[in-house]
């Protein structure tokens, strides 16, 4: 067991005491009048995401992996639930038998694991959730040279920053990010978050499916602004314009979105 894993063991139960203490989201948000009108996408989407070089991937109804031309999506693969296009093309989905696959010399590659999330930050590195249940989730695992290697924790959703640090969302609508190998509580909750290349962190909030609509918040340094539009997934290119989907699966994108433009 290496140094870094023993560390992350001892303060777990600190930060599970720390998580129950994270302060309403309501408090923490505010309407941003960013002054913005949403774009419609041609296509359907389950998934989104967005490369650091501004290419937007998507994951279709029927399982189709596609990604953005600056006209059209362009078909590169099928049977997936789950993407995040990292740099350089490296894009990873997870399908729907949970299988790892990554895209590189214009073939998916299988990997090794099961995954229900994954993520690849700006700088490479990759983070996912796998299959194995735990409370709060399911276990959370980060990519060594050739293999996985298991933290503490557990969520459903998660996205690596800039830097290669993640955060998550757990069954409980509690967010938390890595901080210096500890897992830090964080402001509000969610149902999904995205973290920009720029490093700030949006989220998707619908706190009750039956008579609460889902909506989509950005970080401003103190709390979370909201934004227009009844959204269930997003992704944020590297200026910070995010690109969506609703609960009809139909895909926006801010007009100003460097993902618009070819590759």
């Amino acid at each position: 067991m290496s140094l870094t894993f023993k560390r992350l063991v001892l303060p777990a139960l600190v930060i599970l005491a720390c998580i129950a203490s994270i302060p309403a989201f309501i408090n923490q948000t505010r309407e941003k009048p960013d002054g913005f009108t949403w774009k419609q996408i041609p296509g359907d989407a389950i998934d989104l995401d967005i490369s650091m070089e501004g290419v937007a991937w998507i994951v279709a109804t029927d399982g189709a992996v596609k990604k953005w031309d600056g006209a059209a999506w362009v078909q590169v693969g099928e049977n997936a639930t789950r993407i995040s296009a990292g740099p350089t093309g490296n894009t990873w989905i997870v399908d729907k038998q949970n299988n790892l696959l990554r895209w590189g010399a214009g073939k998916w590659s299988l990997m090794p694991g099961k995954a229900t999330d994954i993520s690849v930050g700006a700088s490479g590195r990759i983070w996912m959730i796998g299959t194995k249940k735990k409370p709060g989730g399911f276990a959370i695992y980060k990519w060594g040279i050739h293999n996985w290697l298991e933290v503490p924790g557990a969520a459903v959703r998660i996205s690596t920053g800039p830097k290669g640090n993640p955060w998550i969302v757990n069954d409980r609508q509690q967010i938390s990010r890595l901080t210096r190998e500890l897992w830090e509580p964080a402001p509000g909750s969610a149902n999904d978050i995205s973290v920009a290349a720029n490093g700030v962190p949006w989220i998707v909030l619908q706190k009750n499916k039956q008579d609460d609509e889902p909506h989509i918040y950005g970080w401003n340094g103190r709390g979370w602004d909201l934004f227009e539009g009844s959204m269930v997934g997003v992704a944020v290119d590297a200026r910070g314009r995010p690109w969506a989907f609703d609960d009809q699966n139909r895909i926006f994108a801010h007009p100003q979105s460097l993902a618009l433009k070819s590759e």
